[in-house]
Protein backbone atom coordinates (compact mmCIF):
# COMPACT_ATOMS: atom_id res chain seq x y z
CA UNK A 1 0.00 0.00 0.00
CA UNK A 2 1.39 3.39 -1.02
CA UNK A 3 0.39 5.75 1.75
CA UNK A 4 3.37 8.13 1.58
CA UNK A 5 5.77 8.36 -1.34
CA UNK A 6 8.72 10.74 -1.73
CA UNK A 7 9.15 12.74 -4.94
CA UNK A 8 12.04 10.48 -5.97
CA UNK A 9 9.71 7.46 -5.90
CA UNK A 10 6.71 8.94 -7.70
CA UNK A 11 7.37 7.10 -10.95
CA UNK A 12 7.74 3.72 -9.31
CA UNK A 13 4.64 4.26 -7.21
CA UNK A 14 2.40 5.16 -10.15
CA UNK A 15 3.50 2.57 -12.70
CA UNK A 16 0.61 0.27 -13.49
CA UNK A 17 1.05 -3.13 -15.01
CA UNK A 18 -0.52 -4.21 -18.28
CA UNK A 19 -1.46 -7.77 -19.04
CA UNK A 20 2.20 -8.61 -19.58
CA UNK A 21 3.27 -6.92 -16.35
CA UNK A 22 5.65 -4.69 -18.32
CA UNK A 23 6.99 -1.53 -16.66
CA UNK A 24 5.96 1.40 -18.86
CA UNK A 25 7.73 4.18 -16.94
CA UNK A 26 9.06 7.04 -19.09
CA UNK A 27 10.90 10.27 -18.36
CA UNK A 28 9.14 13.60 -19.03
CA UNK A 29 10.21 17.22 -19.12
CA UNK A 30 10.44 18.89 -15.75
CA UNK A 31 10.54 15.65 -13.76
CA UNK A 32 9.70 11.99 -13.77
CA UNK A 33 6.57 10.82 -15.54
CA UNK A 34 4.80 7.51 -15.09
CA UNK A 35 2.25 6.17 -17.54
CA UNK A 36 0.48 2.87 -18.04
CA UNK A 37 -2.73 0.96 -17.39
CA UNK A 38 -3.93 -0.74 -14.25
CA UNK A 39 -5.14 -4.29 -14.07
CA UNK A 40 -7.83 -3.22 -11.60
CA UNK A 41 -11.38 -2.27 -12.58
CA UNK A 42 -13.41 0.74 -11.61
CA UNK A 43 -15.79 0.60 -8.68
CA UNK A 44 -16.26 -1.66 -5.69
CA UNK A 45 -14.18 -2.18 -2.59
CA UNK A 46 -11.85 0.78 -3.04
CA UNK A 47 -10.65 -0.07 -6.53
CA UNK A 48 -9.08 -3.52 -6.32
CA UNK A 49 -5.59 -3.43 -7.85
CA UNK A 50 -5.64 0.22 -8.92
CA UNK A 51 -2.51 2.04 -7.75
CA UNK A 52 -2.78 4.73 -5.06
CA UNK A 53 -1.64 8.28 -5.80
CA UNK A 54 1.00 9.49 -3.32
CA UNK A 55 0.27 12.03 -0.64
CA UNK A 56 2.60 14.64 -2.17
CA UNK A 57 3.29 15.09 -5.88
CA UNK A 58 6.13 17.54 -6.48
CA UNK A 59 7.48 16.06 -9.72
CA UNK A 60 5.65 16.16 -13.07
CA UNK A 61 3.57 13.00 -13.19
CA UNK A 62 1.21 11.34 -15.67
CA UNK A 63 -1.25 8.55 -14.90
CA UNK A 64 -3.61 6.38 -16.90
CA UNK A 65 -5.38 5.22 -18.89
CA UNK A 66 -7.01 2.61 -16.66
CA UNK A 67 -7.67 3.35 -13.03
CA UNK A 68 -5.90 4.88 -10.04
CA UNK A 69 -6.96 5.49 -6.46
CA UNK A 70 -6.94 8.82 -4.69
CA UNK A 71 -6.96 9.40 -0.94
CA UNK A 72 -5.59 12.82 0.06
CA UNK A 73 -3.09 14.10 -2.47
CA UNK A 74 -1.53 17.55 -2.78
CA UNK A 75 0.23 18.71 -5.96
CA UNK A 76 3.00 21.19 -5.15
CA UNK A 77 4.68 23.08 -7.99
CA UNK A 78 4.30 20.18 -10.44
CA UNK A 79 1.92 19.01 -13.17
CA UNK A 80 -0.36 16.02 -12.69
CA UNK A 81 -1.62 14.83 -16.07
CA UNK A 82 -4.49 12.36 -16.21
CA UNK A 83 -4.86 10.53 -19.51
CA UNK A 84 -8.13 10.12 -21.43
CA UNK A 85 -9.95 6.97 -20.39
CA UNK A 86 -8.77 7.10 -16.76
CA UNK A 87 -11.03 6.40 -13.78
CA UNK A 88 -9.93 7.98 -10.49
CA UNK A 89 -11.50 6.14 -7.56
CA UNK A 90 -11.63 8.48 -4.57
CA UNK A 91 -11.32 7.00 -1.08
CA UNK A 92 -13.75 8.06 1.69
CA UNK A 93 -13.15 11.74 2.58
CA UNK A 94 -10.43 11.93 -0.07
CA UNK A 95 -9.41 15.03 -2.01
CA UNK A 96 -7.01 16.28 -4.67
CA UNK A 97 -5.52 19.66 -3.79
CA UNK A 98 -3.52 21.91 -6.09
CA UNK A 99 -1.57 24.16 -3.74
CA UNK A 100 -0.96 27.88 -3.90
CA UNK A 101 2.58 27.24 -5.11
CA UNK A 102 3.06 28.50 -8.67
CA UNK A 103 3.00 25.79 -11.29
CA UNK A 104 0.71 23.42 -9.40
CA UNK A 105 -1.24 22.15 -12.39
CA UNK A 106 -3.93 19.58 -13.07
CA UNK A 107 -4.42 18.57 -16.69
CA UNK A 108 -7.43 16.28 -16.88
CA UNK A 109 -8.39 16.42 -20.55
CA UNK A 110 -10.47 13.49 -21.66
CA UNK A 111 -12.15 13.15 -25.02
CA UNK A 112 -15.77 12.61 -26.01
CA UNK A 113 -14.99 8.93 -26.66
CA UNK A 114 -12.59 8.50 -23.72
CA UNK A 115 -13.72 10.71 -20.84
CA UNK A 116 -12.05 10.91 -17.44
CA UNK A 117 -14.07 10.00 -14.33
CA UNK A 118 -13.53 10.98 -10.69
CA UNK A 119 -15.92 8.82 -8.69
CA UNK A 120 -16.45 7.20 -5.34
CA UNK A 121 -14.52 4.03 -4.60
CA UNK A 122 -17.29 2.83 -2.29
CA UNK A 123 -19.28 -0.32 -3.07
CA UNK A 124 -22.46 1.76 -2.92
CA UNK A 125 -21.59 5.33 -3.99
CA UNK A 126 -23.48 8.19 -2.35
CA UNK A 127 -23.27 12.01 -2.38
CA UNK A 128 -20.51 13.24 -0.08
CA UNK A 129 -18.37 10.09 -0.20
CA UNK A 130 -15.35 12.31 -0.89
CA UNK A 131 -14.41 15.95 -0.49
CA UNK A 132 -13.21 18.00 -3.43
CA UNK A 133 -10.91 18.80 -6.28
CA UNK A 134 -9.31 22.04 -5.08
CA UNK A 135 -7.61 24.27 -7.65
CA UNK A 136 -5.66 26.67 -5.46
CA UNK A 137 -4.08 29.99 -6.39
CA UNK A 138 -1.07 28.35 -8.05
CA UNK A 139 -3.17 26.24 -10.43
CA UNK A 140 -3.71 28.79 -13.20
CA UNK A 141 -2.49 26.48 -15.98
CA UNK A 142 -5.01 23.76 -15.09
CA UNK A 143 -7.52 22.40 -17.61
CA UNK A 144 -10.55 20.16 -17.12
CA UNK A 145 -12.29 18.80 -20.19
CA UNK A 146 -14.54 15.83 -20.85
CA UNK A 147 -14.36 14.78 -17.20
CA UNK A 148 -17.03 13.67 -14.71
CA UNK A 149 -16.95 14.35 -10.97
CA UNK A 150 -19.48 12.26 -9.02
CA UNK A 151 -20.35 11.83 -5.32
CA UNK A 152 -18.07 14.53 -3.87
CA UNK A 153 -19.01 17.65 -1.94
CA UNK A 154 -18.01 17.00 1.68
CA UNK A 155 -16.65 20.12 3.45
CA UNK A 156 -13.19 20.40 1.92
CA UNK A 157 -10.46 20.37 4.57
CA UNK A 158 -7.85 20.98 1.85
CA UNK A 159 -8.94 24.62 1.67
CA UNK A 160 -8.58 25.46 5.34
CA UNK A 161 -12.05 27.00 5.12
CA UNK A 162 -14.17 23.86 4.75
CA UNK A 163 -15.67 25.16 1.52
CA UNK A 164 -18.34 22.89 0.11
CA UNK A 165 -18.30 21.84 -3.54
CA UNK A 166 -17.07 18.90 -5.58
CA UNK A 167 -14.83 21.23 -7.64
CA UNK A 168 -13.42 24.39 -6.03
CA UNK A 169 -11.72 26.94 -8.29
CA UNK A 170 -9.53 29.67 -6.80
CA UNK A 171 -7.21 30.28 -9.77
CA UNK A 172 -7.68 31.72 -13.29
CA UNK A 173 -7.60 28.24 -14.82
CA UNK A 174 -7.38 27.89 -18.58
CA UNK A 175 -10.49 25.86 -19.24
CA UNK A 176 -13.42 24.00 -17.67
CA UNK A 177 -15.48 22.59 -20.52
CA UNK A 178 -17.58 19.52 -21.26
CA UNK A 179 -17.36 18.70 -17.54
CA UNK A 180 -20.14 16.89 -15.67
CA UNK A 181 -20.62 17.38 -11.92
CA UNK A 182 -23.28 15.17 -10.42
CA UNK A 183 -24.54 13.90 -7.09
CA UNK A 184 -22.47 16.30 -5.01
CA UNK A 185 -23.53 16.58 -1.38
CA UNK A 186 -23.31 20.36 -1.75
CA UNK A 187 -22.45 22.63 -4.71
CA UNK A 188 -21.17 21.21 -7.95
CA UNK A 189 -18.62 23.96 -8.68
CA UNK A 190 -17.51 26.84 -6.44
CA UNK A 191 -15.74 29.74 -8.16
CA UNK A 192 -13.84 32.11 -5.88
CA UNK A 193 -13.43 35.90 -6.18
CA UNK A 194 -10.03 35.74 -7.90
CA UNK A 195 -10.68 32.68 -10.07
CA UNK A 196 -11.16 34.39 -13.44
CA UNK A 197 -11.79 31.14 -15.31
CA UNK A 198 -10.80 31.84 -18.90
CA UNK A 199 -13.29 29.40 -20.45
CA UNK A 200 -16.30 27.90 -18.65
CA UNK A 201 -18.73 26.37 -21.12
CA UNK A 202 -20.80 23.37 -22.13
CA UNK A 203 -20.75 21.84 -18.66
CA UNK A 204 -23.51 19.66 -17.21
CA UNK A 205 -24.91 19.56 -13.67
CA UNK A 206 -27.23 16.99 -12.13
CA UNK A 207 -28.40 15.83 -8.71
CA UNK A 208 -26.37 18.27 -6.61
CA UNK A 209 -27.47 19.01 -3.05
CA UNK A 210 -27.11 22.80 -3.29
CA UNK A 211 -27.01 25.29 -6.16
CA UNK A 212 -24.92 23.58 -8.84
CA UNK A 213 -22.75 26.69 -9.27
CA UNK A 214 -21.72 29.00 -6.43
CA UNK A 215 -19.88 31.96 -7.93
CA UNK A 216 -18.33 35.04 -6.35
CA UNK A 217 -19.86 38.13 -7.93
CA UNK A 218 -16.53 39.38 -9.41
CA UNK A 219 -16.42 36.21 -11.55
CA UNK A 220 -20.02 36.08 -12.75
CA UNK A 221 -19.02 37.34 -16.20
CA UNK A 222 -16.67 34.36 -16.64
CA UNK A 223 -19.60 31.94 -16.93
CA UNK A 224 -19.99 31.06 -20.59
CA UNK A 225 -22.77 29.16 -22.29
CA UNK A 226 -24.42 26.89 -22.99
CA UNK A 227 -24.27 25.01 -19.69
CA UNK A 228 -26.87 22.32 -18.93
CA UNK A 229 -28.77 21.91 -15.65
CA UNK A 230 -30.84 18.75 -15.39
CA UNK A 231 -32.77 19.42 -12.18
CA UNK A 232 -35.89 21.52 -11.83
CA UNK A 233 -35.34 24.26 -9.28
CA UNK A 234 -31.57 24.44 -9.73
CA UNK A 235 -29.95 27.89 -9.75
CA UNK A 236 -26.64 29.74 -9.70
CA UNK A 237 -25.88 31.19 -6.29
CA UNK A 238 -24.04 34.52 -6.24
CA UNK A 239 -21.66 35.24 -3.38
CA UNK A 240 -22.00 39.00 -3.12
CA UNK A 241 -19.44 39.71 -0.38
CA UNK A 242 -17.34 41.35 -3.11
CA UNK A 243 -18.48 43.94 -5.67
CA UNK A 244 -18.34 43.44 -9.42
CA UNK A 245 -15.80 45.69 -11.12
CA UNK A 246 -15.57 44.78 -14.79
CA UNK A 247 -16.63 45.44 -18.34
CA UNK A 248 -18.40 42.75 -20.28
CA UNK A 249 -21.51 40.67 -20.77
CA UNK A 250 -23.46 38.84 -18.09
CA UNK A 251 -24.38 35.72 -20.04
CA UNK A 252 -27.77 34.03 -19.96
CA UNK A 253 -27.87 30.61 -18.30
CA UNK A 254 -30.55 27.94 -18.38
CA UNK A 255 -31.30 28.52 -14.67
CA UNK A 256 -31.74 31.72 -12.63
CA UNK A 257 -29.05 33.61 -10.76
CA UNK A 258 -29.93 34.08 -7.09
CA UNK A 259 -28.57 36.72 -4.69
CA UNK A 260 -29.30 38.67 -1.53
CA UNK A 261 -28.43 41.85 -3.43
CA UNK A 262 -25.14 43.10 -4.83
CA UNK A 263 -23.11 46.11 -5.98
CA UNK A 264 -21.49 46.92 -9.31
CA UNK A 265 -18.57 49.27 -8.73
CA UNK A 266 -17.78 52.65 -10.26
CA UNK A 267 -16.74 52.89 -13.91
CA UNK A 268 -17.89 49.34 -14.68
CA UNK A 269 -20.01 48.71 -17.75
CA UNK A 270 -22.00 45.49 -17.69
CA UNK A 271 -24.64 44.35 -20.16
CA UNK A 272 -27.07 41.67 -19.00
CA UNK A 273 -27.85 39.36 -21.89
CA UNK A 274 -31.39 38.71 -23.11
CA UNK A 275 -33.11 35.86 -21.31
CA UNK A 276 -31.17 36.28 -18.05
CA UNK A 277 -33.20 35.87 -14.86
CA UNK A 278 -31.96 37.34 -11.55
CA UNK A 279 -33.83 36.37 -8.39
CA UNK A 280 -33.38 38.34 -5.16
CA UNK A 281 -33.91 37.08 -1.61
CA UNK A 282 -33.84 40.69 -0.33
CA UNK A 283 -31.62 43.72 -0.63
CA UNK A 284 -31.06 45.72 -3.80
CA UNK A 285 -28.94 45.84 -6.92
CA UNK A 286 -26.74 48.94 -6.71
CA UNK A 287 -25.00 50.14 -9.87
CA UNK A 288 -22.69 52.59 -8.10
CA UNK A 289 -21.56 55.13 -10.72
CA UNK A 290 -21.66 52.18 -13.09
CA UNK A 291 -23.43 51.48 -16.35
CA UNK A 292 -25.69 48.45 -16.04
CA UNK A 293 -27.62 47.73 -19.23
CA UNK A 294 -30.51 45.29 -19.41
CA UNK A 295 -30.52 44.10 -23.03
CA UNK A 296 -33.63 41.99 -23.29
CA UNK A 297 -35.71 41.17 -26.34
CA UNK A 298 -39.45 40.72 -26.80
CA UNK A 299 -38.98 36.94 -26.85
CA UNK A 300 -36.39 36.86 -24.07
CA UNK A 301 -36.70 39.73 -21.60
CA UNK A 302 -34.23 40.28 -18.77
CA UNK A 303 -36.13 39.49 -15.56
CA UNK A 304 -35.33 40.83 -12.08
CA UNK A 305 -37.69 39.27 -9.59
CA UNK A 306 -38.24 37.72 -6.18
CA UNK A 307 -36.67 34.41 -5.20
CA UNK A 308 -39.64 33.50 -3.03
CA UNK A 309 -41.81 30.51 -3.95
CA UNK A 310 -44.91 32.68 -3.42
CA UNK A 311 -43.69 36.17 -4.40
CA UNK A 312 -45.30 39.34 -3.15
CA UNK A 313 -44.79 43.04 -3.72
CA UNK A 314 -41.92 44.26 -1.56
CA UNK A 315 -39.91 41.02 -1.38
CA UNK A 316 -36.75 42.99 -2.23
CA UNK A 317 -35.54 46.59 -2.53
CA UNK A 318 -34.84 48.11 -5.92
CA UNK A 319 -32.49 48.43 -8.85
CA UNK A 320 -30.70 51.69 -8.06
CA UNK A 321 -28.19 53.69 -10.09
CA UNK A 322 -26.50 55.57 -7.26
CA UNK A 323 -24.01 58.43 -7.86
CA UNK A 324 -24.94 58.09 -11.52
CA UNK A 325 -25.73 61.62 -12.69
CA UNK A 326 -23.52 61.17 -15.78
CA UNK A 327 -24.53 57.60 -16.57
CA UNK A 328 -26.94 56.70 -19.38
CA UNK A 329 -28.05 53.12 -18.87
CA UNK A 330 -30.31 51.30 -21.34
CA UNK A 331 -33.18 49.18 -20.03
CA UNK A 332 -34.83 47.44 -22.97
CA UNK A 333 -37.40 44.64 -22.75
CA UNK A 334 -36.94 44.08 -19.00
CA UNK A 335 -39.39 42.77 -16.41
CA UNK A 336 -38.80 44.20 -12.92
CA UNK A 337 -41.23 42.88 -10.33
CA UNK A 338 -42.06 42.06 -6.67
CA UNK A 339 -39.71 44.68 -5.20
CA UNK A 340 -40.08 48.20 -3.89
CA UNK A 341 -39.58 47.78 -0.13
CA UNK A 342 -36.61 50.18 -0.12
CA UNK A 343 -34.15 47.76 1.55
CA UNK A 344 -30.71 48.82 0.34
CA UNK A 345 -32.25 51.30 -2.10
CA UNK A 346 -30.00 54.30 -1.36
CA UNK A 347 -29.56 55.74 2.10
CA UNK A 348 -33.14 56.98 2.06
CA UNK A 349 -34.55 53.45 1.53
CA UNK A 350 -36.82 54.67 -1.22
CA UNK A 351 -39.78 52.38 -1.97
CA UNK A 352 -39.51 51.94 -5.74
CA UNK A 353 -38.64 49.23 -8.24
CA UNK A 354 -36.15 51.35 -10.20
CA UNK A 355 -34.21 54.45 -9.16
CA UNK A 356 -32.79 55.66 -12.46
CA UNK A 357 -30.80 58.70 -13.58
CA UNK A 358 -32.90 61.15 -15.63
CA UNK A 359 -30.91 60.20 -18.75
CA UNK A 360 -31.85 56.51 -18.58
CA UNK A 361 -33.37 55.01 -21.72
CA UNK A 362 -36.22 52.79 -20.52
CA UNK A 363 -38.28 51.14 -23.26
CA UNK A 364 -40.58 48.18 -23.85
CA UNK A 365 -40.34 47.11 -20.21
CA UNK A 366 -42.78 45.84 -17.60
CA UNK A 367 -42.90 47.06 -14.00
CA UNK A 368 -45.26 45.20 -11.71
CA UNK A 369 -46.06 44.24 -8.13
CA UNK A 370 -44.26 47.12 -6.42
CA UNK A 371 -44.67 48.10 -2.78
CA UNK A 372 -43.92 51.68 -3.86
CA UNK A 373 -43.51 53.46 -7.17
CA UNK A 374 -42.30 51.87 -10.39
CA UNK A 375 -39.61 54.41 -11.38
CA UNK A 376 -38.04 57.23 -9.37
CA UNK A 377 -35.41 59.70 -10.49
CA UNK A 378 -33.39 62.47 -8.89
CA UNK A 379 -34.20 64.88 -11.74
CA UNK A 380 -36.99 65.56 -14.16
CA UNK A 381 -38.83 62.46 -15.37
CA UNK A 382 -38.92 61.68 -19.05
CA UNK A 383 -42.63 61.23 -18.59
CA UNK A 384 -43.60 60.64 -22.21
CA UNK A 385 -40.98 57.96 -22.83
CA UNK A 386 -41.17 56.25 -19.46
CA UNK A 387 -44.96 56.14 -19.42
CA UNK A 388 -44.84 54.16 -22.68
CA UNK A 389 -43.75 51.14 -20.60
CA UNK A 390 -46.22 48.78 -18.90
CA UNK A 391 -47.21 49.15 -15.23
CA UNK A 392 -49.21 46.57 -13.27
CA UNK A 393 -50.09 46.48 -9.56
CA UNK A 394 -48.00 49.52 -8.61
CA UNK A 395 -48.78 50.87 -5.12
CA UNK A 396 -48.11 54.53 -5.94
CA UNK A 397 -47.09 56.65 -8.88
CA UNK A 398 -46.10 54.92 -11.10
CA UNK A 399 -43.41 57.64 -11.41
CA UNK A 400 -41.85 59.98 -8.87
CA UNK A 401 -39.72 62.90 -9.95
CA UNK A 402 -37.56 64.49 -7.26
CA UNK A 403 -37.79 67.92 -8.86
CA UNK A 404 -41.42 68.06 -7.81
CA UNK A 405 -41.19 65.39 -5.10
CA UNK A 406 -44.62 64.27 -6.17
CA UNK A 407 -45.97 61.08 -7.60
CA UNK A 408 -46.65 61.30 -11.29
CA UNK A 409 -49.47 59.39 -12.90
CA UNK A 410 -49.27 58.27 -16.49
CA UNK A 411 -51.98 59.15 -19.01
Amino acid sequence: MLALVSSHLVAAALVACGSSGEDTTSSGAGGTTATGTSSGTAGGGGGGECELLPEIIDTDTAVGPGCVRLDRTTVEGATLTIAPGTTVLVEPSGYLSLSGESGSTLVAKGTEDEPIAFESGADTPAPGDWQCIYLGAGASASELEYATFAHGGQPCTATGEDLEAAVIVMAPVRRIAHVTVEDSQSHGVLIGPDAGVRAFEENTFSGNGKASIHVALPQVLSLGAPNTFSDEGDFIEIDSKFALEAEGTWRKQAVPFRSSGFQIDADSEVTVEAGTRIELTGGSIDAFAATLNLAGTEEEPVVITSAQASPQAGDWGCLVYSSASEITPTIEHAVIEYGGNGEGCSGAKEPTLLWAPPSARITNSVFRHSAGTAIKTSGACDTAAWCANTFEDIATGPLECSTSNEETACP
